[in-house]
């Protein structure tokens, strides 16, 4: 998806986060970084370009000169951004389950067409996961059934072990 979104937006770096609120922080799931993915990248969103896009919860262009709106941002810095568009990835409820965003060595003129077909990647990104918590929960709660079930059955014997010694 990431390679997909750079590819067709022609940016230089894309990724798809996860956003761990309690700690205002982005996790990437893929973060694509000059034609390879980067591992394990997280970010606290304070004084970065995605604190307004979580905190609006809007899509949010920043078409030029961004080191300068965000000098403290060391990954700006070394990745030579220059733009940045991002957008926040929600579930059905409006709550925001992470981020995707493009970056760019060039400015980012605000393009109709661009906008759009960045907003069906975003879908695409937000009902995968939509998908992945899913999964997870049933899984957890998968493993809480078994658990319950096990218990049951232990009691079970026991009961029916005191049953027969009686």
């Amino acid at each position: 998806l990431v390679e997909n979104i750079a590819r067709v937006l022609d940016t230089k770096h894309a990724w798809v986060t996860e956003y761990r609120s309690d700690l205002r922080r982005l996790k990437a799931l893929a973060f694509w970084v000059d034609g390879e993915l980067l591992p394990d990248f997280e970010v606290d969103i304070d004084g970065t370009p995605c604190e307004a896009v979580i905190d609006k919860a809007r899509l949010v262009l920043y078409p030029d000169n961004i080191r300068e709106l965000f000098p403290r941002s060391e990954k700006l810095k070394e990745l030579g951004a220059v733009s940045y568009m991002g957008v926040p990835l929600m579930d059905f409820s409006g709550s925001i389950l992470g981020h995707m965003a493009v970056i760019d060595d060039r400015p980012m003129a605000e393009e109709p067409k661009r906008l759009a077909l960045f907003q069906v990647f975003a879908a695409r990104a937000a009902a995968e996961l939509m998908r992945i918590r899913a999964e997870s929960e049933m899984k957890e709660r998968e493993q809480q059934l078994r658990l319950l079930v096990a218990s049951a059955m232990d009691a079970t014997i026991l009961a029916t072990g005191a049953a027969i010694v009686n």
